[in-house]
Parts: structure tokens; sequence; C-alpha cells
């Protein structure tokens, strides 16, 4: 039976004064990397001199001085957006937000109140940033997907963070994992801040499946191409008519972020760093591609009535595994059967790897759009959600991970190991992995992933080799395009 995660200082109310958390308000308030104080200093126009003697007594015949008044602040309301409805339960977003909203308005006095404003995932999201930019009109603070942020930039519509950032090493590139940094940095150019994440592609299995099979129940069997596929030798069976009645990995036709895992893990490469050039027309590519193909036409018999790759494989079990993500571990503990044992598994090496990578990583930001009319708040808006006190309290009131290295030395993080093992897979393979693939322009690369779908399931003129070949040449277009 997997147990629950206990969190110790979930706010069950509004009040956060009563949260008990490893994290002193008045450390925050008071530290010298606190939200506010470089924003004060500078509304109050920088240091004062005195002008009296060292010891702060007048001097003989000196009149009394009427203490200098503080010049009174503008209310600020600062503008949030993000993809996610709030929910009402809790353990959601939404509780997560009000503490955020309350703290840090707690620590920036100025702030009258923080608007939440949610708007779908996808094209709307992006279409909502570009006009607001076009008629400098913006929300304060975004949260950017890592295929929408790179793309903002490259328009215009992302604020420069740099001269902040480099104000800021607690928010700096090195308080984050390594693969974190090339979605929000571009020639050097900061511009977010590392938010979500992170996401890593794995294998989800069946352990009660591996432990019957005399397999390791943490795949420990299966960490290369060739332990993989005798690992699901072992573990699929047929019924009487010679049908599957499970199988033991879904070989199904990967889409390009996927591929682009199986590739890293084989060290290859799917773009240049600078990302102006598709580069996976090479013999690692083409090894991910035979295999991946072999494998799926030796599977093509697979369980009726459920889609390959399905979730409701896994769950039902007719099948011991499936390629999924590290979020899989709250998934899986909330929705499947409470019976249901599992363990992540990072994606197998391939023959022509060092065997450093473990796959394809993500890892979300905050953004500021240009044209904000508060960009000094917007930016310690951004830089309070990053940092290491609200990032463990997303983890205690939304079940999420952090892309902080400092996160996993908290008791916070220890704890939720210990409730929920499968986590400790969480940040290995996330400091290992590579940049989801295209992150410049995916939409339109993504299009031409279906010409190396074709030729993987059959259904191409094209062989491997050539599928390949003409993706790399049409994703390159649209780079340079």
């Amino acid at each position: 039976m997997r147990a629950s995660i206990v969190a110790k200082g979930v706010v069950t109310t509004m009040d956060t004064k009563e949260t008990k958390h490893a994290f002193s308000r008045r450390r925050f308030l008071a530290g010298g990397a606190a939200t506010g104080g470089f924003l004060l200093l500078a509304a109050c126009g920088g240091t004062t001199s005195g002008e009296g003697s060292a010891d702060g007594e007048m001097a003989e015949g000196e009149a009394p001085k009427e203490e200098a008044k503080q010049p009174e602040m503008e209310p600020v309301s600062l503008v949030f957006r993000d993809w996610r409805e709030p929910g009402r339960t809790a353990t959601t977003w939404e509780v997560w937000f009000n503490w955020a909203d309350e703290t840090f308005r707690e620590a920036n006095p100025q702030v009258e109140a923080i608007e939440y404003t949610f708007v779908p995932f996808g094209a709307e999201y992006i279409q909502k940033l570009t006009t607001e930019s076009a008629a400098r009109v913006t929300a304060d603070v975004a949260h950017s997907s890592i295929i929408w942020g790179r793309d903002l930039w490259d328009n215009g519509i992302l604020m420069d963070l740099s001269a902040h950032a480099a104000a800021t090493p607690d928010v700096g590139p090195d308080a984050f994992m390594p693969s974190a940094n090339p979605y929000r940095i571009a020639d050097g150019k900061v511009f977010g801040l590392s938010f979500w994440g992170p996401d890593s592609y794995v294998m989800v299995i069946n352990q009660d499946h591996y432990v019957d099979a005399g397999l390791d129940p943490q795949g420990a069997d299966q960490l290369t191409w060739e332990g993989l596929a005798e690992t699901v030798e072992k573990l699929s069976r047929k019924d009487s008519s010679g049908n599957y009645s499970r199988i033991g990995f879904t070989y199904h036709i990967p889409g390009m972020p996927e591929f682009a895992a199986w590739l890293y893990a084989n060290g290859g490469e799917m773009h240049s760093a600078e990302l102006t050039e598709a580069i996976f027309d090479t013999a690692q590519a083409l090894e991910v591609a035979e295999h991946r193909q072999i494998q799926h036409v030796r599977y093509k018999d697979r369980v009726e009535g459920f889609p390959e790759g399905s979730l409701d494989t896994l769950r039902g079990g007719q099948g011991s595994g499936i390629s999924w993500g590290t979020w899989a571990a709250y998934y899986v503990r909330d929705e499947f059967p409470e019976d249901f044992n599992f363990w992540m598994v990072p994606m197998p090496q391939g023959p022509s790897t060092d065997g450093t990578t473990s796959g394809a990583t993500w890892i979300n930001m905050m953004v500021v759009p240009d044209g904000t009319a508060n960009p000094d708040l917007a930016y310690e808006f951004c830089r309070f959600t990053c940092g290491l006190e609200a990032q463990v309290q997303k983890l205690l009131m939304v079940n999420q991970v952090s892309p902080r290295l400092d996160f996993y030395n908290t008791p916070e993080w220890s704890q939720a190991v210990e409730d929920l093992p499968q986590l400790g897979v969480v940040p290995d393979v996330g400091a290992r992995g590579k940049a989801y693939p295209f992150f410049r322009r995916y939409t339109a690369a993504n299009a031409h992933w279906q010409i190396v779908r074709d030729a993987l399931s059959g259904e191409s003129e094209l062989d491997l080799r050539g599928a390949l070949a003409e993706t790399v040449k049409l994703i390159t277009q649209e780079l340079e395009s």
C-alpha cells in the first residue's frame, strides 16, 4: 500500500501567520536578500548621510531638526497570469497562490493586490500576451511554458531581466538545475526565472509484475535497450489464442519529445545548442528509429481494447510499463488503485551513449512581459515565487517538485521522499536531462514530425534514414525563417 504524504505546515486556512514551516517570516522580511529591500531604497532615493555628530547627539547651539518624512509610495496592483484554473480544495494551485499573494504583500506594503488572471493553455494564452505587448498594456508577471518562452523572447514580448538577475544570485544560474537554464537564457540574456519542474521522461512500471517475474522491482534489469527488451519478453503474456493479454512495455510510435529522450540516452542530439538547426539525421538517431520500429512490430498485436501507451493499460494490469514522466508519482498515488505498486525508471541507455544523460527534462519559468508599468516589483514577485520558501510551500500545498538545487536539502523534501519513495528519482533524472526538443519554434517543428511517424509505422515511401533527413531539412528551414 502506498503511503500518503503528511505535509507538515500545509495551510488549511488563509491565516498563514499560523503556518508552521521551516522558514521564519521574520527572516524573510529582514534578511539581506529580503524581497522588498532594494525596492524600498530606490523608492526613497537611495541611502542618506547624517550631518550631525558621529554619536548622534546635537552639536552645541544646533537647533532641533524635524525628522525627515519618507515619501509615501503609491499603492500598486500587480497582475499575474497563469493557465491553471484555480480549484477549491485544500491542496490546489489556488491555496499556494493565496499564500504567495499574502506573503509577498506583507513584505512589499506598496503592493495592495495581486490579481490572478486565468487564460487557457495554448494559442489563446500566447495571443493574449502578444496583443497586450503591442498595446503596451500587459500583465506584470506570467507563467510561461518552455515551448513558448524562447519565441516570446525572440519576438520582443518579454522583458530583459539580466540586470535584475545579476544583482540577485539567489535566483542565478547556480541556484537551479543545469537543465533549467537553456530555457530562460538566450545569448547571455536572462528573460525568465525557473519555477515549475523538473518534468522528465521516465518509464513507469508495475512492481508486482516485476516481482512475479523474478525481476528487480526498481527496474535495474532494464537500464539498457537490450535489458529492456529482455525484460519485456519476460513480462509479456499471451492467451490460449496466441493474443497478448499483457505487454511488458508499449513500444508505440513515439512523438518528437519521447524520441528525443531516447536519442539523448543514446548519445545523440536533436538540435544545435543555438537552436538554429536540426541535427538528428545521425547514426545515433537511426539506431533509435530502427530499434523502436523493430520492437513496435514485434509487439504489434497489442492487448485488444487498450490504445498503445494508454494509462489504462498500466492501470488495468494489461501493461507492465509505459513511457511517462516524473509527474506520474503523485498522479499514480492519487488516481490509481490504492494497492498499485509502482516505480519510475530512467530512460534506457542505447549502445552509443556514454551513460551520462537520462533523457529529456523541461522546466517552466516566470517571465515579465515587456511593457509592464511595474518592472521592479514584477521581477521581485518572480524572484519570490522561484525562491526556496515559495518552492517548499509549493511542495506542501500543490505536491510539486522544484528546479532549485537547495530544495533537495530541505527537511520537507526528505519527508516527501519518505512518504512517497518514487520521488527520489526526480532530482537525478532532472539534473541529467537534456532539453525538450525545439523549444524554439516548437509548434512548427513538431508539425514536421509526422514524416518520421509515418516511416516508423510503415506508412511512408521514405525509409527511416530518408524520413529523418527530410524532417531535419524542413525543421532547419523553420528555424532559419
